[in-house]
């Protein structure tokens, strides 16, 4: 598992922040129903660990045989490795952060949840325009409740969500206003948006050490917003939008509460996208299309030809198997490859000191076999059995095919 948060907090930071660089552009080309899809990319990036390997093109010409003296791969995918100094209780650290985010998250949604059930109660609505919008929902007008201790309309629950509204909602709003509040909210009810935000704290929480998921579940949440009022308003004509704009004009950010809550919030980028997008087919197509080709490049993987993974040499091309070597050094750096992993080792002979690139299995066999980053970290004394290259060259370095790697302790 730690090892696996290596290598996905790389991934998901830079799709994040590729996210953050493109997402208002993308948002004021095609719309932000597009702009907010973006974010489904790093998302599932976490929830899809396993890559499906990239279609190769069919003009994309073979990879000519390199010297693999030469070659040095990061990690998996061609992520970097980084090494934390050993016996630091890793697992334990994180767990432990895990487990406060999360309870902090849901202690705060339990007592909200408390606090607004026990001083609400229901609201009865005579618009008929309204009666229509509710009855065409899929909450029961029991699910619609007025409470004291709420400034602005909002909406709560996963299992039995339920909007709750000011407690002077029915005489401080017009019944035009009262409506455009409603229908946001059953938008975002509609649309599943309190899931997906609690599918954003979940990846807080499992991520909490990574200062960059918490900056993009700010945007995330703007996006969101954005984009429900693009769905609530698809259809209306100008006279609409205003009025809609006239109720954002009477919300304010709210104060810290739970994140799984929807909120009216007021922001000029906000009041833009009122004014200036409309919905378009074309847009709306293009958009999704480049939603698509941004997934699949983060999603998979390259194809061989690209990613070189058959760069593997044979045994009897490169090594002596006349030429039997052991010795003990001390682990300089470690290159885990697709396919096979280079271990740097700086071991004592005579009276220099003479460093050794020793070729073993793949990252996976690796790990499978306990050697991962926490296993073979810099300065851990090795033994190492295998076989020294045949041309025993050892400028700069010396190569070894290895076999065996065992340890003092």
């Amino acid at each position: 598992m730690i090892n696996w948060l290596y290598t996905s907090t790389l991934d998901l930071s830079i799709l994040i922040g590729v996210v953050l660089l493109i997402r208002t552009p993308i948002r004021r080309l095609f719309g932000a129903h597009i702009a907010y899809l973006l974010w489904a990319i790093p998302f599932l990036s976490v929830l899809i660990p396993l890559r499906l390997e990239r279609p190769a093109f069919p003009v994309e010409p073979g990879v000519p045989g390199i010297d693999v003296s030469l070659l040095s791969t990061g990690g998996p995918a061609g992520a970097e490795v980084y090494y934390l100094p050993g016996g630091l209780p890793v697992a334990e650290i994180w767990l432990s952060g895990l487990a406060l985010c999360f309870s902090v998250q849901c202690l705060l949604q339990w007592r909200l949840h408390r606090t607004l059930k026990q001083g609400s109660q229901e609201i009865r609505f005579s618009d008929i325009r309204i009666q229509q919008l509710i009855a065409g929902s899929r909450l029961d007008k029991t699910q619609i409740r007025t409470s004291a201790i709420v400034e602005n309309p909002c909406i709560c629950g996963l299992v039995k969500p339920v909007i709750y509204l000011p407690e002077n909602f029915a005489t401080a709003y017009t019944n035009e206003e009262q409506f455009w509040v409603l229908k946001h909210e059953l938008t975002h009810f509609r649309r599943g948006d309190l899931w997906f935000q609690s599918l954003g704290e979940l990846l807080r929480a499992l991520y909490w050490f990574n200062p960059v998921v918490h900056i993009a579940l700010r945007s995330f949440r703007e996006d969101q917003e954005m984009a429900c009022d693009q769905s609530t308003l698809r259809g209306c004509d100008d006279n609409d939008r205003y009025l809609y704009g006239k109720v954002l004009l009477r919300s304010a950010v709210p104060a810290l509460v739970p994140s799984v809550l929807t909120f009216f919030t007021t922001t000029k980028e906000r009041f833009n996208m009122l004014n200036n997008h409309r919905y378009s087919r074309l847009n709306t197509t293009t958009g999704l299309m480049l939603c698509a080709v941004l997934g699949t490049f983060a999603l998979t993987t390259a194809p061989k030809s690209i990613a070189q993974s058959e760069l593997r040499p044979q045994f009897d091309e490169v090594y002596d198997a006349n030429l039997p070597r052991r010795f003990t050094g001390e682990i300089v750096r470690v290159d885990y490859g697709e396919n096979f992993t280079l271990l740097h080792v700086n071991a004592a002979t005579d009276s220099r000191t003479v460093q050794w690139i020793v070729e073993s299995g793949s990252w996976r066999v690796m790990h499978d076999a306990g050697l991962d980053s926490n296993a073979l970290y810099p300065g851990r004394l090795v033994t190492v059995t295998g076989y020294q290259s045949k041309d025993q060259a050892c400028d700069p370095k010396c190569r070894l095919n290895g076999r065996d790697l065992t340890f003092a302790d």
